[in-house]
């Protein structure tokens, strides 16, 4: 049977009165699963999460003539020092009493306790740990010229020295980085894979003539064979001769960001103001992407199954090696997010006291930090022949393919994702790179009037548009750009337009009109104000997603539709626009026309690619009034009564969409077609004797129809008293 994989000399540890093979950082509990009691788990103890900073800063400012001359410096020097969640059982080890039909097996949970049976024990020999730091050096000199009375330049200079964020010690915290330049083909270790004589047999494909079966069958198959390459192929430790000390390469040692602007007021009244102006910042990337991927990658491990507390070891069981994850570097560039804005605005005081604000405002994100993992399966290799699995027949669009139902679809009987995988040996490699792309471009439009009989007013409007290359990453090996790029959506994407106007008013005492005017009267209705906010903003962006393909003959969902459509697991295909889906008349159950959307061909006449966030969500709405009374009890003391009613008229607002579509085949092949099957009217269709609330239920659950059950329409209200001193 496979040996173990570390290669280490076992020993055994007490811990809990329960046996490990690595020596523990500490004793508390380890994870415990499947005792048939109560289980449990700790994952991350002890806690430990520190973070320090230290900044030093300084400037300096010359004033010569119509110059005013600024200079100065900053440092920032940050540590991090954090256990993360522990993966594989951790240090302290995974116990599973789990049923393993092993030789210790009593097929009883609470019984396997009691005997030691182990369906499973996994455990790494170290915990994962950042102690991470980056040091950051900022520069900076600017020139404020005042060329005229009613001219004023600014320009000036920023430098950055930002390397990426690292580990202290990586040789302590065992991180590496898989180089794709590194990774050699013929290093790849082997798969076992089914026998093709006796599917139901496991082989190593270079030693057909040994079998493992039943249990052992299912545990080693798709595992990496001992000894047949290197489980490393490519992937080298950070620190090492040749290797930085940080798994993504650092930005160039000096940035440069020039910036600079103008005021200028035209004419003799001084009541125009034209502003304009540009300039660039750098960012780091975040310390998960900068750390995360690589930390605690070479710790030692073990995985074993069907042992038991008395053994634990591979030679009672089995050890299995499965194909690991790891981050890898881009050695294509070393490219930093960078941030570019610029502006231009014009402020004139116009009649009645507004002062009126015209601006174009513009904003270019490059270089964004985006993850790909780069061994994603490509497009259509799922149809390759040499990927079919021996005895499986594969299913259609009617169902599994058998004697009465012939002529199984490409890629419905695949071998396991791993052996497709471009980088034979690994599963996931994740790559961070920066070239992602945002760009946002607005209009914006202000108007403030200043308080004047006992009113102030201030309105603004906000017409923009955000266009997002980061969102939804395609794969990395073909055409990404197409599938991420697009409209923004979310929370942060896309609201083409906002508009807010707020007002406030000093009532005027009523004391007279109510003939109450005297001290009293004056006390009781005097000296009230209202504040009053209403905004509105277009909803978020959101697109029709696939949500599945009924069977022609069933109500059973056909099965990886990803595999069938483009050939892999590791992409959604989207779905063609036909026309416009917001064409129809809208009410609750037909937001949008699910009837102006298709189902895309399969590869390669489609590469999974379309257009994202055509639908604008139901608009938001906020409108909120206060109202406050101040009773002045002396020269410095008052005491404030506050009433604030939010939602004031109790507008519903209803945000969230039912955006998955689903499909019936018409037939066994894409050529048959398919057939909306989840819309408002075919569902209630499907039961014809559903009435009333029942009936209503249908309508509002089918696709294009608004959740009900996502409605903020609550009034809230707040009384509050204050006193001031």
């Amino acid at each position: 049977m496979p040996s173990d994989p570390t290669g280490n000399t076992k020993t055994r540890y007490g811990l809990s009165a329960l046996p490990t093979v690595y020596k523990p950082s500490n004793d508390i509990l380890p994870t415990v699963a499947n005792t048939g009691y109560a289980d449990f788990a700790f994952s991350r103890m002890p806690a430990i999460a520190t973070n320090n900073e230290h900044q030093f800063s300084s400037s300096l400012t010359w004033t010569k003539g119509e110059h005013i001359i600024k200079m100065g410096g900053q440092h920032i020097r940050n540590y991090k020092d954090e256990i993360d969640s522990v993966t594989d059982g951790g240090d302290r080890g995974t116990y599973d009493f789990g049923v393993s039909a092993s030789a210790f097996d009593t097929n009883y949970g609470p019984s396997n306790v009691l005997t030691g049976a182990l369906s499973r024990f996994q455990q790494v020999q170290n915990v994962k740990r950042k102690n991470a730091i980056y040091t950051d050096v900022h520069m900076f000199i600017q020139d404020t010229w005042k060329v005229k009375s009613n001219l004023t330049l600014d320009y000036g200079m920023r430098l950055y020295h930002i390397p990426t964020q690292h580990e202290l010690r990586p040789n302590e915290t065992l991180d590496a980085a898989f180089f794709p330049s590194k990774w050699n083909p013929a290093k790849a270790p082997r798969y076992y894979t089914y026998d093709p004589t006796s599917p139901s047999a496991v082989i190593d494909p270079a030693n057909p003539s040994v079998r493992y079966t039943g249990q052992a069958a299912t545990i080693l198959q798709w595992t990496i064979v001992p000894g047949s390459g290197d489980p490393l192929n490519g992937v080298v430790a950070l620190g090492s001769t040749g290797v930085g000390n940080t798994g993504v390469r650092n930005p160039n040692y000096i940035l440069f960001a020039p910036r600079g602007g103008f005021a200028w007021s035209p004419g003799a009244s001084g009541k125009t103001v034209i502003r304009g102006g540009f300039g660039w910042a750098y960012n780091r990337i975040n310390i998960s992407q900068a750390i995360n991927d690589f930390e605690n990658t070479l710790t030692p491990s073990v995985d074993y199954r069907q042992t038991s507390l008395n053994t634990l070891s591979a030679t009672a069981g089995l050890a299995p090696i499965t194909a690991r994850s790891f981050g890898a570097q881009d050695e294509a560039s070393n490219k930093v997010p960078t941030v570019y804005d610029y502006s231009m605005s014009m402020q004139r005081e116009v009649p009645m006291g507004i002062l009126l604000d015209v601006a174009y405002i513009g904003n270019m994100q490059r270089h964004q930090s985006m993850v790909f993992n780069i061994n994603a399966i490509p497009l259509g290799t799922a149809f390759n022949p040499k990927y079919i699995r021996p005895g499986v027949t594969g299913a259609n669009f009617f169902g599994t393919v058998n004697a009465s139902n012939t002529g199984a679809l490409p890629g419905s009987n695949t071998v396991d994702n791993l052996l497709m995988r471009p980088y034979q040996g690994f599963n996931t490699i994740n790559m961070n790179a920066n070239v992602g792309n945002l760009m946002y471009n607005s209009l914006q439009v202000s108007a403030n009037k200043r308080l004047s009989h006992g009113l102030m007013v201030q309105a603004s409007y906000v017409l923009s548009r955000l266009d997002s290359g980061t969102e939804n990453p395609g794969l990395y090996s073909n055409n990404w750009k197409s599938y991420s790029g697009g409209l923004a959506g979310g929370d942060g994407g896309d609201r083409r337009n906002v508009l807010s106007v707020n007002y406030t008013y000093e009532i005027p005492s009523a004391a007279k009109l109510l003939h109450f005017d005297n001290p009293v009267g004056r006390r009781i209705f005097g000296d009230w104000r209202m504040g009053h906010l209403v905004t509105f903003v277009s909803g978020q962006r959101t697109w029709v997603t696939i949500g599945g393909i009924q069977q022609t003959g069933s109500t059973a969902n056909v099965a990886e539709l990803q595999k069938l459509f483009l050939g892999t697991p590791d992409l959604d295909p989207r779905l063609v626009l036909t026309g416009d889906v917001m064409s129809a008349t809208q009410d609750i159950s037909h937001y949008f026309d699910p009837g102006k959307l298709s189902l895309p061909g399969n590869y390669p006449s489609a590469d999974g690619t379309g257009v994202r966030n055509y639908i604008e969500r139901p608009a938001s709405y906020a409108n909120d009034i206060t109202l406050t009374k101040s009773i002045r009890i002396h020269e410095n003391h008052a005491i404030e009564l506050r009433a604030a009613f939010y939602n004031a008229f109790n507008n519903v607002r209803r945000n969230s969409l039912n955006t998955s579509i689903q499909y019936k085949a018409n037939g066994k092949t894409f050529a048959d077609g398919y057939t909306l099957f989840n819309t408002p009217e075919l569902t209630a269709a499907r039961n014809p004797n559903l009435t009333g609330t029942a009936l209503y239920n249908q309508y509002r659950t089918g696709v294009g129809a608004m959740n009900l059950t996502d409605v903020n329409a609550m009034r809230v209200i707040e009384i509050g008293l204050k006193y001031r001193f």
